[in-house]
């Protein structure tokens, strides 16, 4: 099986602010979050390979994606739409990196593994 190469190193870029065009990453964990109750919200750790990131959230229009079973452990995605946005108060915040749209390229049951051995781009710098 030949899956899709991740785009390596982007994450770090990504989260510095550079506006990288349909990255390929992959997902290591997706978790439903306490939000308000009226909508659902997941967090995901994603991995270009070489980093992962833990500070991403799906908008809430992919959440239907989720529900059906389609953004599982392992799946490698296109994100065809993000933003990252500052959260936090006094200059302490985080930057989350926020997906809009994206594109299932192989389905986590097919792929079945974590690629590369990513570690915590907060780490990279």
């Amino acid at each position: 099986m030949v899956y899709a190469s991740l785009s390596s190193g982007v994450i770090d870029r990504i989260m510095h602010g550079e506006d990288v065009s349909k990255p390929v990453l992959q997902i290591l964990a997706i978790k439903k979050i306490n939000s308000n109750e009226d909508s659902e919200r997941f967090r995901i750790m994603i991995s270009d390979g070489k980093y992962f990131n833990s500070h991403a959230m799906l908008a809430s229009q992919l959440n239907e994606m989720q529900q059906k079973g389609q953004l599982d452990e392992f799946t490698i995605v296109q994100l065809d739409k993000y933003v990252t946005s500052m959260v936090g108060k006094d200059g302490a915040g985080k930057r989350v990196l926020i997906i809009s749209e994206l594109t299932v390229l192989n389905a986590g049951a097919e792929v079945k593994v974590k690629i590369g051995e990513p570690v915590n781009y907060e780490n990279a710098s």
